[in-house]
């Protein structure tokens, strides 16, 4: 079970918290990140991470809820090159 106090998360560079989405869904978020465990799609660690990212849930007007992992912090720090795909798009399409 994922309480409250356990929800709240770090980075080295900024005390990052959980949305509040995350907070108001915990038995969501334990369940949605128990299944992950279970289907191999994150890893238990055991040592202390460098980088911390909130997380969040999305309720959709159907009532289907989604695990959002906030990367917003890390971005900031990201080097973004821009680059063109038209070879690509050319020798793709010709492909198909």
């Amino acid at each position: 079970m994922v309480t409250k106090s356990s929800l709240f998360l770090r980075s080295h560079l900024a005390a990052l918290s959980n949305i509040a989405s995350a907070i108001n869904e915990a038995e969501f978020l334990g369940e949605a990140i128990l299944e992950l465990l279970r289907d191999n799609g994150v890893e238990e660690i055991f040592s202390t991470p460098d980088i911390y990212n909130p997380l969040s849930v999305s309720v959709q007007t159907s009532g289907k809820k989604r695990l959002i992992l906030d990367f917003r912090h890390v971005n900031l720090h990201v080097y973004r090159q821009k680059f063109k795909c038209e070879a690509f798009a050319k020798n793709y399409f010709v492909l198909i």
